[in-house]
This record gives structure tokens, C-alpha cells and sequence, in this order.
């Protein structure tokens, strides 16, 4: 983590945990990466930093979030909002409050989660965070998906998409293509799903997303058995099969698993 110069120099220790975590996240190593802001929270009481707290907890609430471990994850959600709270921090806040969402809709609980979506909008409006309304968008669409809304859904989606498009945000474009890309196969357009499919691979690739690589290459081949073509869901299978075995996610190894089974009685 630097050279002995970097001892003297809290702030920058800081910096430089942030830097590995944020490298960590990009390949989905969520331990790692939690461990990286872990220690950049142990060094905030020795700089002269006062607002890193709350988004420190919330970006170690996603990491377990990522990694399925939603207990532990609202668990710092609920610390980040309440020091948002107390600190008056309104961005923090919105945020954290979308957070909580999340975990209420992966625990199937869609009321709660529009309702802290609706509270989470009010305040990214009230702070014309545009960046958290956009992704509040996906969240919605998202949500009206599972309650089988899909033409809801994409409407959400394009609006979320172009929210992304006009700040910038290509991080954010691979992940919103692909939910794209999923509801669209649902519905039987797969042409058009293969097509963000591919828009949403090749944009995971230019900013080194392994995760969401894989992801996707899961999601394509559960389209393709859908389709018919199950030759081309067993190549996108083996083409995910070793980044995910790297990755050490059990989720991902579990779905190629359970494709190729489908593949085989098939």
C-alpha cells in the first residue's frame, strides 16, 4: 500500500485503500474489496476527513450486498443512514435509503422497497442528484418486472439508460443493458435481446467488469435455451465458466451449473 512515506500521511493511506477497493469491486473480489474500505474507515479518526463515514459504511454494505450476505449488508446501510442523519447529510442519505431498498426487493418485500424508492427519489430530487435518479429508474423497472409489469419495466429502463448516458456513467450502461436484454427474451424478442447483449458484454469488457461479464454470459445462455439454441447457450456457459470459477462466486457457478443440466436432459 505505498512506502514508508504514506505512514506519516493518514489522508493518503485513506486514498489508497479507496483506490484498491474500488479495483477490487471492478472484478468482483467483494471480500477484498470490503477489507480495503475497512481499513480506509480505521484510518478516517487520524485525517482531518468528516465525511467519508457514512458512505464508507455504505459502500461496505454493498460489498456484502453483492456477495448475497443481506443481513450484514442492511446492518450498514442502517448505521450509514443513521450517521447521515445526524451529519445532515442529505446525499448520503438518498442514497443509503435506495441501499435499503434493494435489500427489502432481494428479500421479496416489493411494497417497502417502492416506497423507499419513492422516499429515496424525493430526496435525489430535492439534491438534483441525477445520478441516483437514474438508478432509481433501473430499480423501478426492476421491480415492476417481478410484479410481470415488463412494458412498465422498460420504460423505466430507457428512462434509467438515457439518465446514464447524458452524466457519462459507462460503469453503470453493462448491468442496465443486460436487465434490458433479460426482460426483452421474456417477452420473446430475442433478436433484440441478443443485440443488448452483446452492447452490454462489450462494455463490461472496456472497463475490466468481470463480474458483470459473467453475468451476462449466464443470462445469455438462459436466453439461448429459451430460444432453442442450445449449442450457443453451452458456448456462453464455457465462455463463463473460468472467470467464474475465479471470481469464487457460488451464484454464478451455480446457474452455469444448472444451464448445462438443462442442456444435457434436453
Amino acid at each position: 500500500m505505498g512506502g514508508e512515506s504514506d505512514l506519516s500521511n493518514p489522508q493518503r493511506r485513506v486514498e489508497a485503500h479507496l483506490e484498491a477497493a474500488r479495483a477490487a469491486e471492478r472484478t468482483g473480489a467483494w471480500t477484498e474489496a470490503r477489507k480495503e474500505y475497512e481499513a480506509a474507515l480505521g484510518w478516517l479518526p487520524h485525517t482531518e476527513e468528516t465525511t467519508l463515514t457514512g458512505p464508507l459504511l455504505r459502500w461496505i454494505g454493498r460489498t456484502h450486498l453483492n456477495a448475497g450476505a443481506l443481513q450484514e449488508a442492511e446492518d450498514c446501510f442502517e448505521a450509514a443512514l443513521a450517521v447521515a442523519e445526524l451529519s445532515l447529510d442529505q446525499e448520503t442519505r438518498s442514497n443509503t435509503i435506495n441501499c435499503i431498498a434493494i435489500v427489502k426487493q432481494q428479500r421479496g418485500k416489493l411494497d417497502e422497497a417502492e416506497t423507499l424508492y419513492q422516499e429515496a427519489r424525493v430526496w435525489a430530487e430535492a439534491g438534483s442528484d441525477r445520478k441516483l435518479l437514474a438508478m432509481i429508474d433501473q430499480n423501478l423497472g426492476t421491480v415492476a418486472s417481478i410484479r410481470g409489469h415488463p412494458a412498465l419495466a422498460i420504460r423505466h429502463y430507457r428512462k434509467s439508460l438515457e439518465g446514464y448516458r447524458r452524466l457519462g456513467l459507462s460503469d453503470y450502461v453493462a448491468p442496465l443493458l443486460s436487465n434490458m436484454a433479460m426482460l426483452l427474451g421474456k417477452m420473446g424478442d430475442y433478436p433484440e435481446a441478443e443485440e443488448l447483449y452483446a452492447e452490454a458484454f462489450a462494455a463490461a469488457q472496456d472497463r475490466g467488469d468481470v463480474n458483470t461479464q459473467v453475468a451476462i454470459q449466464v443470462n445469455r445462455a438462459a436466453l439461448r435455451i429459451d430460444s432453442g439454441n442450445h449449442g450457443e447457450a453451452r458456448a456462453a456457459c464455457e465462455a463463463a465458466y473460468g472467470p467464474a470459477e475465479r471470481l469464487g462466486v457460488p451464484r454464478w457457478l451455480g446457474e452455469i451449473h444448472k444451464i448445462l443440466g438443462v442442456i444435457h436432459r434436453e
